[in-house]
């Protein structure tokens, strides 16, 4: 499960989350490899341009020894990909190399591969999905789409050979007709590694009855299951996938969301299958940029599935219409976005995650794997009777604009479970009925001006992918204009496993708060929850975080700001700042309810580029007050990763990034701080800079530092050794090149879940 949090008025609070979205241009003072990378680039490759990588994401949040450390980056030289499992100790240090995936790949014969696609319907819709081998198989648009730009060789430069490329045969590479590649999988820009082993969400059997009184299909499962089927309860469920693959899920340039194998022996070594390609998938709505990657003569780079995906087990009930082949039951849902590479996002069946079916044929269950896809050029959903009381409101898919904000996974009280997709940033303008404030163009503008004066969420049923409604940003707010929205967070309030509230920020710099209670999708609604002093001076990219407020026992909503999207690696400018926004009633809040903590730097070094510590202060956040917020300090510097969360002891761990450091790092600079979630504070608890801080800086207590390599988007793994007293930040340094970890006094036995993961 992804970007939810469950809260009772007891204030116990649970089920965190790990990754979420890559978004992000190079500086100028990076190298490829690094995390962020332009919507679009210039076809000119500079003369050398080595493989970098950044830590992607973990195997798991305690280290035991056997854990991975899975690295991710590409090279600007022919636009290729890296994706590396490295071992790390049990204190955190990076050890061997585990296993690479470039070679493996390039192993495989390409008619052997397992490639998944889907077809669209003549009106666009979703048809169903089906093996990527056969040209002739595509749909009409889709064969039109693969074949552009037009060939010039209608001997070599065939739909069938094109494909054939696509699926890794270097044969018209060799004779000159298609692009040369030093591997095949393709560069690795946003998109971090998601590790997928056992279902781990915890569920408990009983679910609130529906609107109608009826019992909700999960509760009905769990007391009468259906014996060999997925209809049982999650606890049953758990135990029958507890010994499932465990794989590796990215998204590459390469047009494809890739599915690896990340199994390992009991004593942590590798299995002959660790770091094989199970599968992989070519999204519909990508196929606008797959002539271009196979072009030699024309290339130009440009995105295609180029974005984090997430996954959540969820429910299917029997009473809806399901794609062949999928049953009712539990199912672990996986949900993949495009980032610069289109306006679309897709649900794949990953339960099974072994491409072989019952009799061992190498070819995967299209039926079943293959759920859906939503795209800005699917039909117009016209609002209709959802059969259960109430009104699914419909809306028009032409609002959604790039998928940059990563979706999240949600089960509302209408009974269903549901996909929340962000719209993005700009929606394709050529549309007739877009508003008159659309920018020009079809592609993200450079400086991520507004596309329209609204933003939009998507909400589409989980098992289905239909448009149950749209929500959109009001337009009658004076001073208020939205644009981009980032991705949604969703709370429980009542601990009942029904999601009651979603958050999320637009790049205008505003918090919009959108009330799922009601069982009836036609009164789900929207309102501005934090309007900044200024529009647009302190964009929101990142997803918020949902802690506990222990003096109203609310929600308090944390969330950075900063900007890291434009074309030629351009950032948000002016003070960015870090907020805590307490969920209270009906209030509009700014900075003059809010409560200002300090920020502040110590060089420990007796030179420069010495260690530098951060310290905050910490004074009190009365019930009275609307939250809390500090500036950061560095010039420009800036939240582009979304905060992590340590809900056993409610603090955020921020991490910001610093665009254009002073030459003492190596890599992308920016600090990480962890901080009280519920004052912005430093934690009296908690050790994160050397002894003699305190008598250093009056005021201050140590909360992080300046650090090198970390990623330009998604979340920064966090780990704990065993036993626990230290957290551990694998794959990062202090500027001076020593290790960051944070020594925790407040320590209790924690369900490990309540680190960054929700694996």
């Amino acid at each position: 499960m992804r970007g939810r949090h469950l809260f009772d008025l007891s204030g116990a609070l649970w089920f965190p989350v790990l990754l979420l979205f890559q978004i992000g241009g190079l500086p100028v003072s990076a190298h490829a490899g690094s995390s962020g990378a332009p919507v679009l680039v210039s076809s000119s490759v500079p003369a050398s341009a080595p493989i970098g990588a950044v830590t992607s994401s973990l195997s798991a949040t305690v280290l035991n020894g056997k854990t991975l450390a899975f690295h991710t980056g590409y090279s600007s030289l022919d636009w290729s990909g890296v994706l590396d499992a490295f071992k790390l100790a049990s204190d955190g240090t990076q050890g061997d190399l585990a296993w690479s995936v470039g070679a493996r790949l390039d192993a495989l014969a390409p008619a052997n591969r397992v490639i998944l696609t889907a077809r669209f319907n003549v009106d666009g819709s979703f048809g169903h999905g089906l093996e990527f081998r056969a040209f002739d198989n595509l749909d009409t648009a889709a064969q039109g789409l693969v074949m552009t730009p037009a060939s010039m060789d209608s001997t070599y430069d065939t739909g069938q050979t094109r494909i054939d490329w696509l699926r890794g045969d270097r044969a018209s590479e060799a004779n000159g007709t298609m692009r040369r590649r030093s591997t095949l999988l393709g560069a690795i820009i946003r998109s971090q590694a998601l590790y997928v082993s056992h279902p781990a969400a915890g569920y408990r059997n009983v679910w609130p009855p529906l609107a109608n009184g009826t019992t909700a299909p999960e509760t009905v499962a769990a007391a009468t299951p259906a014996m060999g089927t997925d209809y049982v309860s999650y606890e049953r469920f758990s135990i029958d996938q507890a010994d499932r693959t465990p794989v590796v899920y990215v998204g590459a340039n390469d047009g494809m969301l890739h599915a690896f194998d990340a199994t390992q022996n009991i004593d942590g070594s590798n299995t002959a299958t660790s770091g094989r390609e199970l599968w992989a998938y070519v999204p519909r709505s990508a196929y606008a940029n797959l002539g271009n990657l196979t072009s030699r003569a024309s290339f130009t780079f440009t995105p295609t599935v180029d974005a984090t995906p997430v996954t959540r087990d969820v429910f299917f009930d029997a009473s809806t219409t399901m794609p062949a082949k999928t049953s009712a039951g539990w199912h672990t849902l996986l949900v993949g976005s495009l980032g610069g590479g289109g306006r679309g996002v897709f649900a794949l069946d990953v339960t099974d995650p072994n491409p072989a079916d019952a009799n061992g044929v190498n070819v995967a269950n299209t039926g079943s794997k293959v759920l859906w896809e939503f795209n800005a050029d699917m039909p117009v959903v016209a609002s209709s009777s959802n059969g259960a009381g109430g009104t699914d409101p419909g809306g028009d898919p032409a609002d959604l604009g790039y998928t940059f904000g990563q979706p999240n996974i949600g089960r509302l009280a209408n009974g269903k479970w549901v996909v929340l997709v962000p719209g993005g940033y700009s929606p394709d303008c050529s549309k007739s009925d877009q508003p008159i404030r659309c920018s020009s163009g079809n592609v993200p503008s450079a400086d991520g001006a507004p596309a329209v004066s609204y933003s939009a969420l998507f909400l589409l049923d989980a098992q289905t992918g239909a448009l149950i409604d749209e929500l959109k940003t009001p337009t009658d707010i004076t001073g208020v204009a939205s644009n981009g929205l980032s991705s949604p967070v969703l709370g429980d309030y009542n601990n009942d496993q029904v999601d009651d509230v979603a958050f999320a920020g637009d790049l205008a710099g505003n918090v919009w708060r959108y009330d799922l209670t009601s069982p009836d999708p036609s009164r789900w609604s929207v309102r501005l929850a934090y309007q900044p002093t200024t529009q647009g001076m302190q964009p929101i990219t990142v997803m918020p975080r949902l802690f506990p407020d222990p003096a109203t026992h609310r929600f308090i909503v944390v969330f950075g700001t900063g900007k890291y999207l434009a074309m030629d690696g351009s950032h948000a400018r002016g003070v960015q700042s870090v907020y805590g926004i307490r969920d209270l009633d009906d209030t509009v809040y700014g900075t003059a309810r809010l409560v200002q903590q300090m920020l502040t730097e110590l060089n420990s070094g007796s030179v420069h580029c010495g260690e530098t510590y951060r310290g905050l202060t910490n004074y009190p956040v009365p019930a009275n007050r609307a939250g809390w917020y500090f500036n950061l300090i560095a010039p420009d510097e800036q939240v582009v990763v979304t905060p992590g969360a340590l809900f056993d002891t409610n603090r955020a761990v921020v991490t910001t990034l610093i665009p254009d450091n002073d030459g003492c790092s190596t890599g992308n600079e920016g600090a990480v701080m962890i901080v009280d979630a519920a004052t912005g504070g430093a934690d009296d608890g908690l050790s994160m800079g050397p002894a003699n801080w305190a008598s250093s800086v009056s005021r201050y207590k140590a909360v992080g530092g300046r650090v090198n390599n970390l990623p330009t988007g998604g979340m920064l793994p966090v780990a704990t050794i065993i036993g626990g007293g230290k957290l551990v930040f694998p794959g990062i340094a202090l500027n001076s090149g020593g290790v960051l970890a944070g020594n925790d006094v407040i320590w209790r036995r924690r369900s490990w879940r309540e680190l960054n993961t929700d694996q």
